[in-house]
């Protein structure tokens, strides 16, 4: 995005904020750090603003490892289908590729009085918003909120700083991933300087594993299939092999197979396909070149979305089902 297409993006969100007087903001399902830091980081510069601003958990229970986030004790347990929107004149949504990521339990429509803002960096974004800040060059949403901060002027607190540079930390790999730039360190650098203490939230992050998430770790990797000729991987487990050995989302809440699958030097992409519900199969997909592979495609194809390199979907089908259907568009790419 250009300099100029992102000031005049972000002076419009900001005049809007400044208009509205009761602000919603949500996590996504199976919400991340950048989905997570993200929201609570917007909300206190709602609040600076002398805003009335709600932040709600969405369709997942808040995750026991972001508890150490400044201000999580603020997130209000309720679903989006528990909100009354009557109450809201402004919903600000971040780190969403499309409506799903609101919710996948209901149907989402916006009633007629509520603005919308979609901020985010997912490139199969649809621009759903009334105005929609969509940057894919941006490896995190938290580094376009850092970006867009710094363009209106308001200070970054300490709590700020923390939730930012943690959103940008993990949805960069470590810094790993592409699409990360200079402006990416520069930027965390900045928040760094803020905020130190940092360095503990993540420490803490790291440290917040359930034992069972080792019993999950070692049954999806055990379950990993070749296939397209042995570039691509395929992982799973059905809800009976998560109730076989009393597994619950919460023990495996960001767990990331794939990314470890990825780590053969074999393959090119690396899909789980994990049936955390009866009949409720997410997707999680990685890719090591998005010129061999771009998994947003792969995703897209099977109604989900998300970057050429991790890219998600939600498959409302049993787990066999799903596998298939996830193998056959595998197979059509790798050929």
């Amino acid at each position: 995005m250009k300099t100029e297409e992102f000031e005049k993006a972000g002076r419009e969100i900001f005049k809007e904020i400044e208009k509205a007087q009761n602000i919603l903001l949500h996590l996504h399902p199976s919400p991340d750090p950048d989905s997570a830091g993200s929201a609570l980081a917007m909300a206190e510069v709602c609040r600076e603003l002398g805003k009335k601003t709600t932040v709600i958990k969405g369709d997942s229970n808040f995750p026991r490892s972001l508890e150490s986030l400044p201000n999580a004790g603020e997130v209000v347990a309720k679903e989006y289908s528990e909100v009354d929107l009557s109450l809201f004149d402004l919903f600000i949504i971040l780190d969403s590729g499309d409506l799903n990521r609101i919710t996948n339990n209901v149907k989402v429509d916006f009633p007629t009085h509520l603005k919308t803002i979609n901020i985010d960096h997912h490139a199969t974004n649809p621009h759903y918003g009334n105005i929609n800040l969509v940057d894919s060059s941006k490896p995190a949403t938290a580094q376009i909120l850092a970006k867009l901060f710094l363009l209106w002027q308001v200070g970054i607190t300490p709590a700020m700083a923390t939730n930012l540079f943690t959103g940008i930390y993990t949805d960069t790999g470590g810094f790993r991933y592409r699409g990360v730039s200079k402006e990416t360190f520069e930027l965390a650098g900045y928040l760094y300087n803020i905020a130190p203490e940092t360095t503990e939230v993540l420490l803490f992050m790291e440290r917040q594993k359930s034992p069972k998430a080792l019993v999950y770790k070692s049954l999806a990797l055990a379950s990993a299939t070749a296939v397209g000729d042995g570039k691509g991987v395929v992982a799973g487990l059905s809800w009976a092999d998560f109730e076989a050995v009393d597994i619950t989302p919460e023990d495996v809440e960001g767990l990331s197979i794939s990314n470890e699958l990825l780590s053969v030097k074999d393959y090119l992409v690396a899909v789980t396909v994990m049936e955390k519900e009866a009949g409720k199969c997410r997707v999680s997909f990685r890719s090591k070149d998005e010129k061999e592979v771009d998994v947003s495609e792969v995703a897209a194809s099977l109604g989900g979305g998300g970057h050429k390199m991790a890219a998600g979907a939600l498959i409302l089908k049993p787990f066999a089902e799903a596998k298939k259907d996830v193998i056959e568009a595998l197979e059509k790419v790798l050929g």
